[in-house]
Protein backbone atom coordinates (compact mmCIF):
# COMPACT_ATOMS: atom_id res chain seq x y z
CA UNK A 1 0.00 0.00 0.00
CA UNK A 2 0.97 3.62 -1.00
CA UNK A 3 1.58 5.77 2.17
CA UNK A 4 0.11 9.09 2.31
CA UNK A 5 2.12 12.39 1.66
CA UNK A 6 1.10 14.40 4.34
CA UNK A 7 -1.57 13.94 6.88
CA UNK A 8 -3.36 16.79 8.79
CA UNK A 9 -6.43 16.97 11.36
CA UNK A 10 -8.01 20.00 11.60
CA UNK A 11 -8.51 22.06 15.43
CA UNK A 12 -11.70 21.67 17.38
CA UNK A 13 -12.60 18.07 17.19
CA UNK A 14 -11.41 14.47 18.57
CA UNK A 15 -9.96 11.62 16.06
CA UNK A 16 -10.33 8.55 17.30
CA UNK A 17 -6.97 6.59 15.95
CA UNK A 18 -7.97 2.82 15.67
CA UNK A 19 -4.54 1.46 13.87
CA UNK A 20 -1.02 2.76 12.46
CA UNK A 21 -0.46 5.97 10.51
CA UNK A 22 2.47 5.96 7.53
CA UNK A 23 3.09 9.09 5.53
CA UNK A 24 5.82 9.99 3.52
CA UNK A 25 5.77 13.78 5.09
CA UNK A 26 4.70 15.16 8.59
CA UNK A 27 1.68 14.34 10.78
CA UNK A 28 -0.33 17.11 12.06
CA UNK A 29 -2.80 16.15 14.60
CA UNK A 30 -3.94 19.46 15.24
CA UNK A 31 -7.34 18.13 17.36
CA UNK A 32 -8.17 15.86 20.78
CA UNK A 33 -6.66 12.35 19.59
CA UNK A 34 -8.16 8.94 21.60
CA UNK A 35 -5.97 5.98 21.08
CA UNK A 36 -8.60 3.20 20.32
CA UNK A 37 -5.85 0.57 19.85
CA UNK A 38 -2.22 0.05 20.16
CA UNK A 39 -0.75 2.39 16.96
CA UNK A 40 2.23 3.52 15.50
CA UNK A 41 2.76 6.47 13.85
CA UNK A 42 5.61 6.96 11.13
CA UNK A 43 6.32 10.39 9.33
CA UNK A 44 9.37 9.10 6.59
CA UNK A 45 10.73 12.60 6.35
CA UNK A 46 8.36 14.80 8.46
CA UNK A 47 7.15 16.46 11.83
CA UNK A 48 5.01 14.24 14.36
CA UNK A 49 3.01 17.02 15.96
CA UNK A 50 -0.15 16.87 18.46
CA UNK A 51 -2.01 20.59 18.58
CA UNK A 52 -4.56 19.08 21.32
CA UNK A 53 -4.83 16.30 24.22
CA UNK A 54 -3.73 13.12 23.26
CA UNK A 55 -5.41 9.85 25.61
CA UNK A 56 -5.77 6.41 25.53
CA UNK A 57 -4.98 3.09 28.02
CA UNK A 58 -2.82 1.67 24.54
CA UNK A 59 0.83 1.89 23.36
CA UNK A 60 1.89 4.71 21.30
CA UNK A 61 5.29 4.41 19.09
CA UNK A 62 6.27 7.81 17.10
CA UNK A 63 8.41 7.22 14.19
CA UNK A 64 9.58 11.30 12.88
CA UNK A 65 12.47 9.92 9.93
CA UNK A 66 14.61 12.59 8.47
CA UNK A 67 15.28 15.77 9.93
CA UNK A 68 11.70 15.06 11.73
CA UNK A 69 10.69 16.69 15.36
CA UNK A 70 8.03 15.37 17.49
CA UNK A 71 5.79 17.54 19.03
CA UNK A 72 3.45 17.38 21.73
CA UNK A 73 1.37 20.89 22.27
CA UNK A 74 -1.71 19.75 24.44
CA UNK A 75 -1.56 16.88 27.94
CA UNK A 76 -0.60 13.61 27.25
CA UNK A 77 -2.71 11.07 29.37
CA UNK A 78 -4.81 13.70 30.94
CA UNK A 79 -7.66 12.24 30.60
CA UNK A 80 -6.97 8.50 30.07
CA UNK A 81 -2.91 7.49 30.91
CA UNK A 82 -1.32 6.34 27.76
CA UNK A 83 0.13 2.23 28.70
CA UNK A 84 3.69 2.97 26.80
CA UNK A 85 5.25 6.17 24.74
CA UNK A 86 7.87 5.39 22.60
CA UNK A 87 10.04 7.72 20.72
CA UNK A 88 11.44 5.71 18.21
CA UNK A 89 13.21 8.12 16.28
CA UNK A 90 13.38 11.83 15.80
CA UNK A 91 16.01 14.94 15.72
CA UNK A 92 14.10 17.01 18.56
CA UNK A 93 11.27 16.02 21.28
CA UNK A 94 9.43 18.93 22.63
CA UNK A 95 6.46 18.29 25.51
CA UNK A 96 4.47 21.80 26.63
CA UNK A 97 2.25 19.86 28.68
CA UNK A 98 2.11 17.57 31.46
CA UNK A 99 2.59 13.70 30.40
CA UNK A 100 1.31 10.75 32.15
CA UNK A 101 2.00 6.66 31.49
CA UNK A 102 0.12 3.70 33.43
CA UNK A 103 1.77 0.84 31.82
CA UNK A 104 0.43 -1.92 34.66
CA UNK A 105 -1.37 -3.53 31.26
CA UNK A 106 1.70 -4.09 29.33
CA UNK A 107 5.41 -5.40 29.43
CA UNK A 108 6.93 -2.31 27.99
CA UNK A 109 8.47 0.91 29.38
CA UNK A 110 6.94 3.42 30.33
CA UNK A 111 8.12 6.33 28.07
CA UNK A 112 10.80 4.85 26.10
CA UNK A 113 13.40 7.32 23.87
CA UNK A 114 14.96 5.37 21.20
CA UNK A 115 19.19 5.43 20.51
CA UNK A 116 20.29 8.88 18.96
CA UNK A 117 16.97 10.83 19.50
CA UNK A 118 18.83 14.25 20.63
CA UNK A 119 17.25 17.36 21.86
CA UNK A 120 14.37 15.70 23.31
CA UNK A 121 12.59 18.49 26.38
CA UNK A 122 10.19 16.46 28.59
CA UNK A 123 10.05 18.95 31.67
CA UNK A 124 6.69 19.71 32.40
CA UNK A 125 6.00 19.27 36.55
CA UNK A 126 3.44 17.20 37.26
CA UNK A 127 4.01 14.40 34.82
CA UNK A 128 3.83 10.94 35.85
CA UNK A 129 4.50 7.21 35.31
CA UNK A 130 3.22 4.34 37.35
CA UNK A 131 3.02 0.79 37.57
CA UNK A 132 5.62 0.74 34.33
CA UNK A 133 6.89 -3.06 33.64
CA UNK A 134 10.11 -2.66 32.25
CA UNK A 135 11.60 1.01 32.84
CA UNK A 136 9.97 4.11 34.33
CA UNK A 137 11.59 6.48 31.80
CA UNK A 138 14.29 4.09 29.32
CA UNK A 139 17.07 5.90 27.27
CA UNK A 140 17.92 3.35 24.60
CA UNK A 141 21.17 5.07 23.68
CA UNK A 142 23.20 7.98 23.66
CA UNK A 143 20.87 11.52 23.39
CA UNK A 144 22.68 14.44 23.21
CA UNK A 145 20.92 18.44 24.80
CA UNK A 146 18.19 17.14 26.62
CA UNK A 147 16.05 17.57 29.46
CA UNK A 148 14.13 15.27 31.53
CA UNK A 149 12.34 16.68 34.76
CA UNK A 150 8.92 16.89 36.40
CA UNK A 151 8.05 13.25 36.96
CA UNK A 152 6.65 11.61 39.37
CA UNK A 153 7.83 7.77 38.50
CA UNK A 154 6.35 4.72 40.84
CA UNK A 155 5.96 1.22 41.62
CA UNK A 156 7.82 -0.12 38.06
CA UNK A 157 8.67 -3.75 37.97
CA UNK A 158 12.42 -2.94 37.00
CA UNK A 159 13.80 0.51 36.80
CA UNK A 160 12.58 3.95 37.81
CA UNK A 161 15.19 5.52 35.65
CA UNK A 162 17.50 3.62 33.04
CA UNK A 163 20.20 4.92 30.72
CA UNK A 164 21.94 2.79 28.23
CA UNK A 165 25.10 3.02 26.99
CA UNK A 166 26.35 6.10 24.56
CA UNK A 167 26.70 9.62 24.59
CA UNK A 168 24.68 11.94 26.43
CA UNK A 169 27.04 15.00 26.10
CA UNK A 170 24.29 18.68 27.55
CA UNK A 171 21.72 15.67 28.52
CA UNK A 172 20.70 16.74 32.54
CA UNK A 173 17.87 14.42 34.09
CA UNK A 174 16.71 16.23 37.37
CA UNK A 175 13.91 16.95 39.32
CA UNK A 176 12.64 13.41 39.40
CA UNK A 177 10.82 11.89 42.25
CA UNK A 178 11.27 8.03 42.02
CA UNK A 179 9.43 5.50 44.39
CA UNK A 180 9.64 1.64 44.73
CA UNK A 181 11.01 -0.65 42.09
CA UNK A 182 14.38 -2.91 41.97
CA UNK A 183 16.12 0.28 41.00
CA UNK A 184 15.56 3.60 41.72
CA UNK A 185 18.62 5.01 38.83
CA UNK A 186 20.33 2.06 36.76
CA UNK A 187 22.99 3.57 34.67
CA UNK A 188 25.27 1.39 32.61
CA UNK A 189 28.34 2.97 29.84
CA UNK A 190 26.52 6.52 29.76
CA UNK A 191 28.98 9.05 29.27
CA UNK A 192 28.78 12.71 29.87
CA UNK A 193 25.43 12.76 31.43
CA UNK A 194 24.33 15.35 34.49
CA UNK A 195 22.03 13.74 36.70
CA UNK A 196 20.54 15.49 39.70
CA UNK A 197 21.51 18.56 40.22
CA UNK A 198 22.59 21.42 43.24
CA UNK A 199 18.83 23.35 43.53
CA UNK A 200 16.74 21.20 45.93
CA UNK A 201 14.03 21.19 43.21
CA UNK A 202 16.64 19.73 40.72
CA UNK A 203 17.34 16.90 42.72
CA UNK A 204 16.53 12.88 42.17
CA UNK A 205 14.38 11.72 45.21
CA UNK A 206 14.88 7.79 45.22
CA UNK A 207 12.53 6.70 48.52
CA UNK A 208 11.73 2.86 48.90
CA UNK A 209 13.88 1.20 45.66
CA UNK A 210 15.79 -1.65 46.64
CA UNK A 211 18.58 -0.48 45.13
CA UNK A 212 17.98 3.69 45.17
CA UNK A 213 21.19 3.96 42.14
CA UNK A 214 23.31 1.30 40.21
CA UNK A 215 25.73 2.24 38.07
CA UNK A 216 28.35 0.77 35.74
CA UNK A 217 30.63 0.94 33.05
CA UNK A 218 32.75 3.84 31.04
CA UNK A 219 30.71 6.69 32.67
CA UNK A 220 33.09 9.48 31.92
CA UNK A 221 31.86 13.04 32.14
CA UNK A 222 28.89 12.10 33.87
CA UNK A 223 27.90 12.96 37.54
CA UNK A 224 24.88 12.84 40.15
CA UNK A 225 24.30 15.80 41.51
CA UNK A 226 22.36 17.45 45.10
CA UNK A 227 20.31 13.72 45.41
CA UNK A 228 18.69 11.66 47.77
CA UNK A 229 18.67 8.15 47.99
CA UNK A 230 16.87 6.50 50.96
CA UNK A 231 14.18 4.17 52.73
CA UNK A 232 15.55 0.68 50.67
CA UNK A 233 17.92 -2.41 50.19
CA UNK A 234 21.10 -0.47 49.60
CA UNK A 235 21.68 3.23 48.71
CA UNK A 236 23.96 3.00 46.15
CA UNK A 237 26.01 0.27 43.70
CA UNK A 238 28.55 0.85 41.62
CA UNK A 239 30.12 -1.94 39.76
CA UNK A 240 33.36 -1.45 38.00
CA UNK A 241 31.80 2.13 37.62
CA UNK A 242 34.77 4.23 35.87
CA UNK A 243 34.77 8.36 35.73
CA UNK A 244 31.60 8.92 37.49
CA UNK A 245 31.61 11.84 39.67
CA UNK A 246 29.35 11.80 43.05
CA UNK A 247 28.85 15.71 43.57
CA UNK A 248 27.09 18.09 44.99
CA UNK A 249 25.55 16.66 49.02
CA UNK A 250 24.09 12.91 47.48
CA UNK A 251 22.79 11.45 50.99
CA UNK A 252 22.29 7.96 50.98
CA UNK A 253 20.53 6.98 53.80
CA UNK A 254 17.67 5.21 56.08
CA UNK A 255 18.50 1.54 54.50
CA UNK A 256 18.40 -2.03 55.54
CA UNK A 257 21.71 -3.44 55.27
CA UNK A 258 23.76 -0.98 53.36
CA UNK A 259 24.32 2.63 52.19
CA UNK A 260 26.71 2.53 49.38
CA UNK A 261 28.70 -0.36 48.27
CA UNK A 262 31.30 -0.44 45.58
CA UNK A 263 32.60 -3.99 43.44
CA UNK A 264 35.56 -3.79 40.82
CA UNK A 265 37.69 -0.67 40.12
CA UNK A 266 35.50 2.19 40.41
CA UNK A 267 36.51 5.57 39.95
Amino acid sequence: MTALGNLTTTGGGLTQLNGSVTTAGFQNLADNIQLLNNATLTATSGNVSFGGTLDGTKVLNIVAGGAGQVVFTGQVGNATPLASLNIASATAVDALSTLEIDGSSVALDGLRIGAGVNNVNIAQAGSSITAANAAGIQFSGGSTNSTISGFKIENTVGKGLSIASGDYSGTTISGLEIVAGKYGVYVSNAENITLGGTASEAALNVNGATYGIFATGQLGGSSVRGSSFSNGTYGGLLSTAQGLTLAGNNTFGDFAIQQLIVFGDSS
